[in-house]
């Protein structure tokens, strides 16, 4: 015949809870007596914590920031060197100063347009002031008129005089391109709608161009 179990007093049932606590479960104190913080104890509230990838970040993006000012002081000593912003998207003498100038260019149109933002480095309109300021050609179609415009320039250096002629087999290009400047010149001075500029017959002027074939 089996006994029936010993009732169970509250302080021993106590006494057992205690005993088979597990120690993980404490919280462990410091000398001053209070709890010590564990290691995942999270960051107050609007004090993120910094991490190397917001340091490689900063670092990144001043290093985009130098690389922009560098490539403005190329443009800024290109447009006073030969007179004008337009700088070519394939610039053999330097392909850096090329390929950011069409970047910028790029940017511009996003800006203007509002359209998707572009990544890292795009146009803001401070950038924008500042090459305004030294002369940046935005429409890269003015680029045909100032190469050719160069051309003239080392035909004058090499001869004298800018009388190209009609059939000029060295730079047959270059001979239209003269011949179009005279009509555009004639359309200019009757008001007529025309790609001349007051800026372009002075820049051509500069050269003691011959505007009419009888001068020639």
């Amino acid at each position: 015949i089996s006994r029936p179990a010993a009732a169970v007093t509250p302080e021993q049932a106590k006494q057992v809870t205690d005993e088979e606590s597990p120690k993980s479960m404490e919280t462990p104190e410091s000398k001053d007596g209070q709890p010590n913080k564990t290691p995942n104890s999270k960051a107050k509230p609007g004090q993120p914590k910094k991490t190397p990838k917001s340091k490689k970040g900063k670092q990144y993006q001043k290093k985009q920031v130098n690389k922009w000012m560098l490539r403005y002081k190329e443009a800024k000593a290109f447009t006073t060197k030969y007179g004008h912003g337009v700088i070519p998207n394939h610039y053999a003498a330097n392909p850096e100063l090329g390929g950011w100038a069409k970047r910028q260019r790029y940017q511009y149109q996003v800006f203007v347009n509002k359209r998707d933002k572009v990544s890292t480095g795009s146009i803001s309109a401070e950038r924008i002031e500042m090459l305004n300021k030294i002369g940046f050609c935005w429409q890269h179609k003015n680029n045909l008129w100032h190469r050719r415009y160069e051309s003239l320039e080392q035909y004058a250096e090499e001869h004298g005089n800018t009388h190209v002629p009609t059939k000029y087999r060295k730079d047959q290009g270059l001979a239209g391109w003269v011949k179009v400047q005279r009509r555009q010149y004639k359309l200019f001075l009757t008001g007529q709608s025309s790609s001349m500029t007051q800026d372009r017959i002075n820049r051509l002027n500069k050269l003691n161009f011959c505007w009419s074939i009888k001068e020639a």
